[in-house]
């Protein structure tokens, strides 16, 4: 295994009593999740908090430790919608002046499913109609 698998597991091993306390918190915020969809059809946010790293930046040659902050910096807001269940999904809307893409994710809330794929064309339908021409 690879040094990512194996110190998740040893992180595992040495926290596996805090198990049942994460599980609650997890099912407590899938309940607080569900709860801004009174206020909101949709949530939009980026796809990452930056332009894509170079390669091996977060890479299963690192540890929790080294690579965990790394992945969040880069990533800190799609792990709500893993946490909860909610459907979400990332689209390009764009490219850096380097050619890297940037996306936007829009989450909805469960069972809409259907409300986030339409949404989704919409919104790159948008996105395509209104592309400069090089």
């Amino acid at each position: 295994l690879e040094p990512w698998t194996r110190s998740l597991a040893s992180h595992f091993r040495k926290n596996f009593y805090k198990s049942p306390f994460a599980i609650r918190g997890l099912r407590k915020f899938k309940d607080e999740y569900h709860g801004l969809f009174s206020k909101f059809d949709l949530l939009l946010c980026p796809t990452t908090a930056d332009l894509a790293p170079p390669i091996g930046h977060v890479a299963p040659t690192n540890t929790v430790k080294e690579g965990f902050p790394k992945l969040m910096g880069l990533v800190p807001f799609t792990p709500q919608h893993n946490a909860s269940g909610a459907p979400a999904i990332s689209l390009p809307m764009g490219r850096s002046k380097s050619g890297l893409p940037i996306g936007v994710q829009l989450a909805a809330q469960h069972g809409q499913e259907r409300k986030l794929f339409e949404a989704s064309l919409l919104l790159e339908e948008h996105f395509e109609s209104n592309i400069p021409s090089t």
